[in-house]
């Protein structure tokens, strides 16, 4: 017997012990909630917090140490695409494909409660990416009607618009210093704009495909993309030149997270595959394969040195990473529980 499970307060837990060659294979752990799959997960350590989103039109807020739900958010009337907590934990903004955005009240939402939300809508197409300022005063909003939107938190009024790309906008960030934004979009373009005057400054990645995903991080001078033909970078921000590369033709890159106390960063393709780069040493430190279909979101948990990972699932899979080395690969496995054998 190769593996074996339990199911333990709505989580099934699976433990894999070791297999013919006597070698111990990865552990990995499934955590319920969701009615349908999981699009987005994001961490707050500060309070040890992290929500899922879901195409299930919710949002659920689990505590990081026992993987237990301690929040429940309903509010939006599609799929939830993105959610993401205010520097000062004081809000949690989350959007989705009604093309609103919602800003709950974090201290409402841990208190067994549904807590009401204020709705942000401006915004003629989905909501894909959302960002707050370093000193939380400022919301910016990612949309696939092919602009970033500003919003003043404390009045909830939109402030101002980024208009300049030919297509939808998939990510979007503040400077260091809240004074400039970065933005990536499928016309394969990352751009750079002064905030205060909504004006373009220059391109500083034209592609030719879409980007996907991109994190910038002035600190450590690095800009991190990937993009629709499986197109996986790390570049110097300020001269260009590239780091790290790796493609997977064909096969678009639809997570990326960067970890800088760990010096780690994380992609995750639409097959499922997991890549991770150990920056302290310059090379990949791991690269298997996950879940069956697209990582949709993943998540990195310091703590537990384990990655969570969102997919076609309605399940979260966490995978404990000092289980194994690397190049592990998952068997086939039978439908999921919102799929018939016939599909």
């Amino acid at each position: 017997m190769s593996y074996f499970g339990k199911i333990l307060v709505g989580c099934m837990i699976t433990y894999f012990v070791f297999g013919l060659t006597g070698q111990a294979l990865p552990a990995s752990f499934n955590h319920f909630g969701h009615g349908g799959p999981i699009k987005s997960l994001t961490a707050f350590p500060q309070r040890s917090l992290l929500i899922s989103t879901s195409f299930d039109y919710s949002g659920l807020v689990w505590s990081i140490e026992d993987m237990n739900e301690v929040g429940h958010l309903i509010g939006h009337d599609a799929a939830v695409n993105i959610a993401t907590f205010s520097p000062d934990g004081k809000y949690l903004a989350t959007g989705s494909d009604d093309s609103q955005i919602l800003l709950w009240e974090l201290d409402k939402l841990v208190d067994g409660k549904i807590p009401s939300s204020i709705i942000l809508q401006e915004h003629t197409a989905k909501v894909v990416d959302l960002t707050f300022s370093n000193d939380g005063s400022k919301l910016l909003s990612a949309g696939w009607d092919h602009v970033v939107r500003i919003w003043d938190v404390k009045s909830r009024k939109q402030l101002g618009i980024l208009q300049g790309h030919e297509g939808p906008v998939n990510a979007v960030e503040f400077s260091k210093d809240n004074k400039h934004v970065f933005t990536a979009g499928y016309d394969g373009t990352i751009r750079h704009w002064e905030l205060s005057k909504r004006k373009f400054l220059r391109t500083i990645v034209d592609n030719g495909w879409g980007v996907n995903v991109m994190v910038v991080s002035e600190t450590a001078d690095l800009l991190i993309y990937g993009t629709t033909n499986g197109l996986m970078r790390i570049e110097s921000l300020q001269s260009g030149d590239i780091l790290l590369e790796n493609f997977d033709e064909g096969v678009p890159i639809s997570a990326l997270k960067y970890y800088p106390q760990r010096k780690k960063i994380v992609f995750g393709t639409m097959k499922g595959r997991v890549i991770i780069y150990d920056m302290t040493v310059m090379r990949i430190e791991k690269d298997f394969l996950a879940v069956h279909g697209p990582i949709w979101d993943l998540e990195y948990i310091p703590q537990k040195n384990s990655l969570i990972v969102a997919g076609l699932d309605d399940y979260m899979t966490e995978w404990m990473l000092g289980s194994f080395n690397t190049n592990y690969f998952l068997e086939k496995t039978s439908p999921r529980r919102f799929e018939s054998d016939a599909d």
